[in-house]
């Protein structure tokens, strides 16, 4: 059994979630989204985090590995961190194996990706500005 937090630090929220997996099955233990508004995201991160643990009555150490995503390379917590095309391109992949291509409209910048059947990214193209370039992009 492995237990694992993934917590994406965005520009508007930090979204997280913890999950076990055994013998195959993906369990969600908890989730969080916390808004920015204003206040230090990595400190957010650690208060998602915290929450989680309690709300899935977990210790921290109880936790085999914390990836992190978007700007969450600086939580001093996190074991591996992983960029946000291939984050979208394992999540789409996750969601439906036959999937081979990922959308991405955030709130910094919009992104359609190309990927292969394992979530490698093939190709990408990306918005040069932030969201206000969105409706040009697509």
């Amino acid at each position: 059994m492995t237990i694992a937090a993934g917590i994406d630090v965005g520009t508007g929220a930090v979204k997280a979630a913890i999950f076990k997996v055994e013998n195959g099955e993906e369990t969600w233990l908890s989730r969080s989204l916390i808004r920015i508004r204003q206040r230090d995201p990595i400190e957010l991160a650690r208060v998602a985090f915290d929450n989680m643990l309690e709300d899935a009555r977990l210790a921290e150490r109880e936790i085999d590995y914390v990836a992190s995503t978007g700007e969450g390379e600086s939580m001093p917590f996190h074991t591996g961190h992983f960029y946000s095309m291939t984050t979208h391109a394992r999540g789409a992949i996750f969601l439906d194996r036959e999937a081979r291509a990922a959308l991405d409209v955030g709130a910094l910048h919009g992104r359609a990706i190309s990927i292969d059947e394992r979530g490698k990214v093939l190709s990408y193209k990306m918005t040069s500005q932030c969201a206000s370039g969105s409706g040009q992009f697509l």
